[in-house]
């Protein structure tokens, strides 16, 4: 979480009182000083998506609450004009500078605001080729992925750790309700999956647990649907890398035993097995 700044991570993170404070402090400053810089107008953008979400601190009273609402209520078009001006000379190196929650941000306001014309299909390459934290950032927001489907399916076809993405995204449990949807290039094929997956099974170092969830795939037409010769050959790769694994001297091996007692009615005798 970047220090002094406002972040809207979901309406029930733990970081919400902290941030409706600094929201507080930050709407009085920008009554005096505008927004100026990109990272400014993304923590608008931040403090906008605390108060459309009903966050606000106990302390606030209604008329206070509502003071706020007033206050706030340019705040999209000061986002949207901003990045309509943004120089695209410039652009990588503002983005680069972001901290990762406001490069999150930065999409989400391309999204919501469609403003494809700030950014182009260089740019996109540029930031998601070989970077899988931007790329997975990107999609994240449907109307991007759509815009430049092209780009970003070349993207994973290239990049065989794309796979992780797809193994999350089509295997993977996902147990915490605020993990935020992906959305795939719709002219992502069901063989061009296929050949990112055996890519990354190919690949010089295959995770061996997200191998073994590959091996968990349940054919599903509208996910994902490995053939025969792929899931042998995850079988088999992730039998060696687990043996790999227990053979490394590194690997803490910890035995356990369990004792089974079995009683008559009047407790007068027992058997025991120990198991190993």
């Amino acid at each position: 979480m970047m220090e002094n700044r406002v972040c809207f991570y979901s309406p029930n993170d733990l970081s919400i009182d902290y941030n409706l404070e600094l929201a507080e402090k930050a709407i009085i400053k920008y009554k005096s000083e505008p927004a100026s810089t990109l990272t400014d107008v993304i923590e608008l953008f931040h403090i906008k998506k605390l108060i459309d979400n009903d966050c606000r601190l106990k302390c606030w009273s209604d008329v206070m609450f509502n003071q706020i609402k007033e206050d706030i209520k340019d705040y999209n078009d000061i986002i949207a004009k901003h990045f309509a001006k943004i120089n695209r000379n410039s652009l990588e190196n503002c983005y680069d500078a972001l901290a990762w929650d406001y490069r999150q941000a930065f999409w989400d306001i391309i999204d919501q605001f469609k403003l494809f014309n700030v950014i182009d299909n260089n740019f996109v390459k540029n930031t998601a080729k070989g970077k899988q934290n931007d790329l997975i950032e990107i999609l994240h927001c449907r109307n991007v992925v759509e815009k430049f489907k092209i780009e970003l399916r070349q993207i994973m076809l290239e990049d065989s750790n794309t796979a992780q993405i797809l193994i999350n995204h089509y295997i993977a449990k996902h147990d915490n309700k605020t993990d935020r949807k992906i959305h795939l290039p719709s002219n992502l094929s069901m063989d061009d999956k296929v050949k990112i997956i055996n890519s990354y099974l190919d690949s010089k170092d295959p995770n061996l647990n997200y191998v073994r969830l590959i091996c968990q795939n349940k054919d599903d037409k509208n996910g994902l649907v490995l053939d025969p010769q792929t899931k042998v050959k995850a079988e088999r790769l992730a039998q060696k890398l687990n043996d790999e694994f227990m053979s490394n001297s590194r690997t803490v091996k910890i035995s356990h035993k369990l004792a089974v007692a079995f009683s008559n009615e009047n407790n007068s005798s027992f058997a025991s097995t120990q198991i190993m």
